[in-house]
């Protein structure tokens, strides 16, 4: 049973859901999560879209009007349109009530090192409102792709709080901004420019002539002023990071293994658009 959002105890047959209740998804898979769908079906009835998502934590507060046996549906997809799914069966009593105003918070995504044709498809649009110290995801949205509403979002957010907007997308930094909605204010438009990363990549190996790669490397990136970048070496030892131009030290730590680092300088390219650093590392002697 659970009643406005809260579990009291458990039912053996099927949940009893009574006033507004969050779904959340727990998702995993081999390849980037592109999307997760939640859908609402009411017995003999076909599912509803009621919300998509495009980020961690995948949720969704489900607070509308219903009474009757009721089928939650949630179907995930990777960025190779792999998906999967699960539902479950719950009856439900909502009366539905009352919430506040809504704005809506609109905007544009653009590359900020681009005058012509800098918008961003694809881009990721969070909004987290804030609760004393601590930041709720509340909505988000991705940026179109198309020609008519190539780096657009539109979100909707409950007026009178505020809120923290986070932007990323593929090859650009992670941007984001506080801003306040005032209880009066219906719409608002937030646009964000984003700079433009480099894509560093390589493979960690361990010495000698096979070069085999080492698998769960940390590999750990310190750039000018001292900000830290972190990723972790995967299949065959290959690992990808995303930098602004700068200088920067990688730090590269195995178990079994010596460290290793190296200093690099990340800059554009007028031919090709990443940057190769391959590690090699010495067996320790008690590996050995």
């Amino acid at each position: 049973l659970y009643l406005n959002d809260q579990k009291v105890f458990f039912t053996p047959r099927r949940p009893v859901i009574i006033g507004p209740i969050t779904i959340e998804a727990n998702v995993s898979a081999d390849e980037p999560i592109s999307e997760v769908d939640f859908y609402i079906s009411k017995a003999g009835s076909e599912e509803v879209l009621k919300y998509r998502d495009y980020s961690a934590p995948y949720k969704y507060m489900l607070d509308e009007r219903a009474f009757g046996l009721y089928t939650i549906i949630v179907k995930a997809y990777d960025i190779y349109d792999n998906s999967a799914e699960d539902n479950i069966s719950v009856f439900m009593l909502n009366f539905h009530r009352s919430v506040g105003n809504v704005t809506i918070v609109s905007g544009m995504v653009f590359d900020y090192n681009k005058l012509i044709n800098g918008k961003i498809g694809g881009a990721i649009v969070t909004a987290y409102r804030q609760n004393d110290s601590e930041l709720i995801k509340v909505d988000s949205d991705r940026t179109g792709r198309f020609l008519f509403n190539k780096g657009r979002y539109r979100l909707r957010l409950e007026s009178g709080y505020n809120y923290y907007i986070e932007v990323s997308a593929k090859g650009y930094e992670t941007v984001g901004r506080y801003i306040s909605i005032a209880n009066n204010e219906t719409t608002r438009v937030e646009n964000f420019y984003l700079n433009g990363t480099i894509l560093v990549k390589g493979k960690v190996m361990k010495s000698g002539l096979l070069g085999r790669g080492i698998r769960g490397a940390n590999i750990t990136v310190v750039g000018e002023g001292g900000k830290i970048y972190n990723t972790t070496s995967g299949l065959f030892g290959k690992y990808s990071i995303y930098l602004l131009p700068g200088n920067y030290t990688i730090f590269v730590h195995a178990d079994g293994y010596n460290d290793t680092f190296k200093d690099i300088t990340v800059k554009y390219k007028l031919i090709g658009k990443s940057i190769k650093v391959n590690f090699k590392l010495e067996a320790t002697e008690e590996a050995s």
